[in-house]
């Protein structure tokens, strides 16, 4: 960034701001303000930089931790209890087997509307920096969560969802952070520990939506007439009390990444006059780049990055949506027949234990094998993933609803076990979208629309696959089986689409 003496009388003076060339160590680490008179064939930045920090600043790296919760706990919170709450306000007139479409169209509207605004929330951060966007969006989204519990009718529900997707939209900013905080030396556990809270919140939600729901035929304290008129009600408030609490810890702690936004005082100046006198006593006028164009974006590294990734948040949240469905349908309608606080506890142990894997396992395989192979591996087990359903149905049927046949048990496990390898390839493709921003100053831009094409994929997905599960089943197409059929042959071109990625993923700007 240039910027120039605004005294009059003076001589023009450029000043080159360097302070992201300085490293920092920690989130207390500073460069020392300063201003160095050169002459022109001086060089502008020291040449003595030292290397790239091995460690990350730990306050801001686990704020970035917290924060990232606020999106998956919003997402999933609804998911064990969706199909009772349809039923409950007698939408599909009894056909259980519909139900799947109106389930489909709720949980999509979240991800719909978060990709209309999630470029935006990134363009913002650009130009206003990262701290501002984040607390806005974590303050609106703490006031707007409880609508959802509150909606007594169809289009309620779809406009309370629609608001929290449009307020989740910053996650894109948060990406941004942490490739702002971490370098390439710390990048892949850094973003490692991205689906990792993906995973935690995909626990907590569900855990507080199917063991919160209907708080009036549990637990004594809720007994009153309030709770039995609105039976989901708490779990969206503690939605709403977590964004609150992220809000409030934000506030207190986030510090401002933006190379033009942050702290004048964390950067040093080196300043340049013609005739290489010593540089004017007057502060400079800064004058910030011009906002990355579309086109500046747009390149082909950034393209294939984005399909990649649009193709694995498809697949992920198809089935995110559909595993849910299956487990609580009826034998009759494709499912389980289970109930909602089996299923929350069932999404639980998927969480905890996915978290602890990736955690303790990711940094080491992508450093032995590659993060392109660790991503053509990871979205490979989709294709086992979608196949287990229809084994485990076809094991369950010859029990009554509910009941949990140790074959189930074992295919279960065997598809959890590769859904979280298959989890693995979120830190990697992270690492693959950063690598391809085309300049520092395009990072909240290019997250930005990575994250809107990935939350238009997820929009689709669970509308997608809930109406065609539901055809499936009421039409009997290729016997039950073209839902699993169709997400399989969907996982082979996301495979084939993931060998176009580069073989190494390097930053451009570092």
């Amino acid at each position: 960034m240039k910027s120039y003496s605004a005294c009059p009388g003076q001589p023009k003076t450029a000043v080159v701001d360097d302070r992201w060339a300085c490293n920092k160590t920690n989130e207390d680490s500073e460069c020392a303000s300063s201003a160095t008179s050169v002459s022109e064939e001086s060089p502008l930045l020291p040449t003595n930089k030292e290397a790239p920090s091995d460690s990350l600043p730990r306050l801001q790296f686990s704020l970035v931790l917290l924060l990232r919760l606020a999106e998956p706990i919003t997402a999933t919170v609804i998911f064990p209890f969706i199909n009772e709450l349809v039923g409950d306000l007698d939408i599909t007139g009894g056909n259980a087997k519909a139900v799947g479409y109106y389930v489909g169209l709720i949980e999509s509207i979240f991800f719909l509307t978060e990709a209309f605004f999630v470029f935006q929330w990134g363009r913002l951060s650009d130009r206003i920096g990262r701290r501002p966007v984040l607390l806005m969006g974590l303050l609106a989204l703490a006031l707007s969560s409880p609508s959802f519990g509150l909606a007594k009718t169809f289009p309620r529900l779809v406009l309370a969802r629609a608001t929290a997707g449009a307020l989740s939209g910053n996650v894109g900013v948060l990406k941004s952070v942490l490739a702002e905080i971490t370098t390439s030396q710390t990048q892949a556990f850094a973003f490692a520990c991205m689906p990792i809270t993906w995973s935690v919140g995909g626990t907590i939600g569900p855990l507080l939506g199917g063991f919160l729901s209907r708080p009036a035929d549990r637990f004594a304290a809720f007994s009153g007439k309030f709770w039995v008129e609105y039976p989901y009600f708490l779990p969206c408030l503690m939605t709403a009390a977590f964004a609150m609490l992220c809000f409030v810890v934000a506030g207190l702690l986030l510090e401002e990444t933006h190379p033009s936004h942050a702290d004048q005082a964390a950067g040093k100046q080196v300043t340049i006059t013609a005739s290489g006198a010593a540089e004017s006593p007057c502060p400079p006028v800064t004058i910030a780049p011009p906002s990355p164009t579309l086109r500046d974006i747009l390149t082909r590294k950034v393209m294939i990055a984005m399909l990649n990734f649009a193709l694995l948040a498809f697949l992920d949240i198809s089935f995110a949506a559909v595993n849910p469905l299956f487990l609580a349908a009826p034998h009759e309608a494709g499912g389980l027949g289970l109930q909602p606080a089996k299923i929350g506890s069932i999404l639980t142990t998927i969480g905890f234990t996915n978290g602890l894997i990736q955690i303790s396992l990711f940094s080491r395989v992508v450093k032995a094998f590659g993060a392109r192979n660790v991503y053509t591996v990871g979205i490979s087990c989709y294709m086992l993933v979608f196949a287990a359903f229809p084994v485990m149905h076809s094991i369950a049927r010859k029990v009554p609803d509910g009941e949990m046949p140790l074959g189930v048990w074992v295919v279960l496990v065997l598809q959890l076990s590769l859904f979280i390898v298959s989890n693995m390839a979120w830190g990697c493709i992270s690492i693959f979208v950063i690598s391809s921003a085309p300049s520092r100053h395009a990072m909240g831009a290019t997250n930005g629309l990575s994250q809107t094409l990935a939350s238009l994929a997820r929009a689709i997905g669970p509308a997608g696959v809930t109406s065609l599960f539901a055809l499936t089943l009421e039409r009997n197409l290729l016997g039950g089986l073209l839902v699993y059929v169709v997400f399989i042959a969907i996982t082979l071109v996301a495979v084939s689409a993931s060998v176009l990625l580069p073989k190494h993923a390097k930053r451009q700007f570092e």
